[in-house]
């Protein structure tokens, strides 16, 4: 058999039209249970039977698998960069352990503390609008005086707020110790002395019965006392000795051992721990009573109230100078009382402007904007007014923002394309400075490549290169995990595939039997298996196969008429006709064991004709024209309806007339 010579090896690449190989129709109907190669036969897909083509589409699947690797370093950068800028646009979308615990608790507060606050800070800015006129909540007019009694008798009732912290009333006793409370210190001196003397007593009866615990009883020979027992003594006594030792510190700080210049530096640190602790307002209040207090004398800030280690600390840099989580915030050295009242109001402004500028982000729908200068402020104003009396609705506006910042950010990592286009859209619909078109390309950009590289698997499942389709079905599966539409199409694809695979085997087979029959010459089989064996040779490029095969059928339809016609001559009788009928066949025809049963049959029923037309056939082969002639007119007695024989004897007889 001719073969061809671009493709030695018969390979074919199948390509799905329409509704695929499954769904072909037979046009001759289904072939009957356990016929072999039964299959589809029309509407089959393209064949592409070159090896041209099959080697292209080869080196396109591999060329599409080795664009994973950079396809997947570029999905992870693109990750990368949208995480980074969820993170800069929310700090919600941090996550909760690296999420500062103040915002936490500021964002988190409940109405009912922030009404609590708007009280403390109305008494709060009430008291340094009485103490300064350069108050930054109050109005100016020519006219304003201040009223620093009035502003020391509302320290006292802010003491009675959780928000003071009891500072106020540390601020009264820094005040009182600074202007004249050396008969307060006398008073508490006799005070300390009485109370240490009985607690030195305390401390001597505790000891007593701690060292009684431990004496043995003469008659049981057990120590008089049990382990919970002494433990129990000896808390007591820690707890005697430790406010022993906070009196006799509290004593040695009184006038009479404590300078006058002492006092004041006090004062001092006390003012800048207030400022480092961002209590601005405080920090005014406690300069406002220190001014007053030195009116026309001297304001000047020593460096030795600075914390260690503080820009205008005087203890040298140790090079640990970094602010930790939850580090006292260092503040700029002032060598002055109303430098740093200036740096304080400065404070506060900036404070206000911020609070202002959130009011108008909030009613503009620029709620990354809000959260960036909210996250400032907590930073720098964590105890302003303008921060903490922030109603409680436009802390849930902000916190929900930043909830659905941290959800779209997990549904990044979880790789929810859905859930991420809808968390985007419902972010546009309440921010207008969020930026969420590049979320939303992302979402939509990565189920098609998904969705393509789940059909370049089945392009290469159907070309028997299960590595390329198992690389492709991964990358498939591990771009968008959570689909499950993609799942089953891919089981769909990978179940289809696996039925045109078995279908193209069924196929070959079926091409591999035709070759075997044209081999063999089976006319019987090549007609009996036409339903198979004709779309193959129709569609196929062998036109010498086509041709055999063409042959093969022709021939048993031939002998499939010649038997037939012997039948209907047998149910008349007319056995010699049969027998003429068959001798008529060709070679191969003749050599078929339905004509050799028919003969067979018909020899009993006929001897002397067959014998004449046999020996009649004979002379005339040798030339013996005359002989048999006689013998052809001795077959035609028997059967003298023969056409063969009377166009013989009329041949015959002309030519020897001749």
């Amino acid at each position: 058999m001719r073969e061809n010579k671009k493709a030695p090896v018969f390979i074919a690449v199948v390509f799905l039209l329409g509704t695929g190989l499954s769904s072909a129709q037979n046009p001759s109907g289904n072939l009957p249970p356990g016929v072999p190669g039964a299959g589809p036969i029309m509407n089959q897909p393209v064949v592409l039977n070159t090896f041209e083509n099959v080697e292209l589409e080869r080196l396109r699947l591999a060329d599409e698998t080795a664009k994973l690797t950079s396809e997947e370093r570029d999905f992870r950068e693109q990750t990368a960069k949208l995480q980074l800028k969820l993170a800069e646009t929310s700090i919600a979308g941090m996550t909760p352990a690296s999420l500062p615990s103040d915002y936490r608790t500021f964002i988190s507060a409940n109405a009912g503390d922030i009404q609590k606050s708007d009280a403390y800070y109305a008494l709060l800015k009430g008291v340094l609008n009485d103490l300064t006129p350069e108050s930054p909540y109050r109005t100016r007019s020519i006219g304003d005086t201040s009223n620093p009694e009035r502003a020391s008798q509302k320290l006292m009732e802010l003491s009675g707020y959780a928000e003071d912290d009891d500072l106020c009333r540390t601020i009264r006793g820094h005040l009182s110790s600074l202007t004249g409370g050396r008969v307060d210190d006398r008073q508490r001196t006799i005070a300390i002395g009485k109370e240490l003397d009985t607690l030195d007593k305390e401390r001597k009866r505790l000891e007593w019965n701690l060292k009684m615990t431990y004496d043995v009883n003469p008659l049981t020979g057990k120590q008089l006392g049990t382990e919970d027992e002494r433990r129990f003594i000896e808390e007591q006594l820690e707890e005697v000795k430790g406010r022993i030792a906070a009196l006799e510190n509290e004593k040695k700080s009184l006038s009479h051992l404590v300078t006058a210049e002492a006092r004041k530096l006090q004062f001092q640190q006390l003012i800048v721990e207030l400022a480092a602790q961002q209590r601005y307002i405080h920090a005014l209040i406690a300069c406002g009573f220190y001014r007053n207090s030195f009116k026309g004398g001297d304001l000047a800030l020593s460096q030795q109230a600075y914390p260690a280690g503080s820009s205008g600390g005087s203890q040298k840099d140790t090079g640990k100078g970094s602010e930790g989580a939850g580090a006292t915030p260092k503040i700029p050295y002032i060598s002055t009382i109303t430098g740093l009242e200036a740096f304080l109001l400065n404070r506060i402004r900036d404070a206000t402007k911020d609070r202002q500028s959130i009011d108008n982000m909030l009613r503009e729908n620029q709620l990354g904007a809000a959260e960036s200068t909210l996250r400032k402020m907590v930073l720098t104003a964590k105890y302003q007014p303008e921060l903490q009396t922030i109603p409680y609705s436009d802390r849930q506006r902000i916190r929900l923002f930043g909830q659905n910042i941290k959800m779209i950010s997990d549904a990044v990592n979880s790789k929810d394309y859905p859930k991420i286009a809808e968390l985007a859209d419902e972010i546009e619909k309440t921010s207008v400075d969020s930026g969420m078109a590049d979320l939303k390309t992302f979402a939509a950009e990565h189920p098609r490549k998904a969705l393509h590289w789940a059909q370049q698997a089945h392009v290469a499942m159907k070309m028997r290169d299960k590595k390329s389709a198992d690389t492709l079905v991964a990358a498939a599966i591990g771009r968008d995990p959570l689909n499950p539409d993609l799942k089953k199409k891919i089981e769909d694809i990978q179940n289809s595939t696996l039925e045109e695979i078995k279908t193209l085997e069924a196929k070959n087979e079926t091409l591999d039997a035709l070759k075997l029959v044209v081999k063999a010459q089976d006319h019987k089989a090549a007609f009996e298996r036409m339903s198979e064996f004709a779309a193959l040779v129709g569609q196929g490029s062998d036109p010498e196969l086509k041709a055999k095969y063409e042959v093969l059928v022709e021939r048993e339809k031939n002998l499939r008429a010649s038997l037939e016609k012997c039948d209907a001559l047998e149910r008349r009788s007319a056995y010699p006709e049969v027998w003429m009928v068959l001798y008529d066949l060709d070679s191969a025809s003749a050599a078929d064991s339905r004509v050799a049963d028919r003969k067979a049959k018909v020899t009993g029923k006929c001897p002397r004709f067959i014998s004449d037309y046999n020996s009649a056939i004979e002379q005339e082969r040798k030339g013996k024209r005359g002989q048999a002639l006689a013998l052809y007119l001795s077959a035609l007695d028997a059967s003298p309806g023969s056409e063969i024989l009377v166009a013989k004897v009329t041949e015959l007889g002309k030519t020897i007339l001749k």
